[in-house]
């Protein structure tokens, strides 16, 4: 029996823990937050590279060490990470037993997706690919879970539960006054951003140019006067 609130709750605790407040998440990050290290099965000699693979096309964990196939799509690494990490938080011991193995890859969905989150930014599986960074089928699968979460609240009143409230109130932004999924900073003059992937806020918007010298040299203009406005 797999106990989803409870995975979904160790998820929040790694969002707190590691404050993470912005999606795609920083897979690397959260394992050496974890004491986990990182090695990439490219790094290693042949013959160990052929072990690995015995052992997993994907990844595996070995005395606190994540070897990891980095030949592969990434998105799939990212999942493959966070199922590594899953192993970790949810203290597995028997990371080959079936159960083990659905817990890790549920809460790899949930970290990398979590559903209150998704209900905020996507409307389709493909919001979800690119918002998120999950593949084709691991984002429907999530976005699939989503609607049955959303369903769930709808024929209960509207109301949510204390542990969807807590994961809204770790990404509300007092300052954005909305719930954030995704913060960065303008590269031209460095305000902050939020729900969006351009990567410059709406004063420093750049007209998407051609490729002529002229247009260039009217970006370079802009850039400088942001510069000079509002400081390097």
């Amino acid at each position: 029996m797999i106990d989803y609130e409870y995975i979904r709750s160790k998820t929040l605790e790694v969002y707190i823990e590691c404050k993470v407040k912005s999606f795609p998440l920083n897979c690397i990050f959260l394992l050496k937050h974890y004491g986990l290290k990182c090695k990439k099965y490219s790094d290693l000699s042949l013959a160990k590279q052929k072990h690995c693979f015995q052992i997993s096309e994907d990844a595996f964990t070995l005395n606190d060490i994540v070897f990891y196939n980095d030949n592969i799509n990434p998105s799939r690494i990212m999942f493959t990470l966070m199922h590594e990490l899953g192993h970790k938080i949810l203290s597995h011991t028997d990371y080959l037993n079936k159960q083990s193995e659905i817990e890790a890859n549920t809460f790899a969905s949930n970290i990398i997706a979590p559903r209150i989150a998704i209900h905020y930014s996507s409307k389709n599986y493909h919001d979800v690919m690119n918002i998120f960074g999950l593949s084709e089928e691991a984002a429907n699968i999530a976005f699939d879970d989503y609607k049955r979460w959303r369903r769930y609240i709808i024929t209960h009143n509207n109301k949510i539960s204390e542990l969807d409230k807590n994961f809204y109130n770790h990404f509300y932004n007092k300052k954005a006054k909305k719930f954030v999924y995704k913060s960065s900073e303008c590269l031209i003059c460095g305000r902050k951003m939020y729900n969006t992937f351009n990567q410059d806020c709406d004063v420093c918007t750049l007209p998407r140019y051609t490729n002529s010298s002229y247009d260039e040299l009217n970006c370079q203009l802009l850039i400088a006067e942001s510069n000079w406005l509002y400081g390097e």
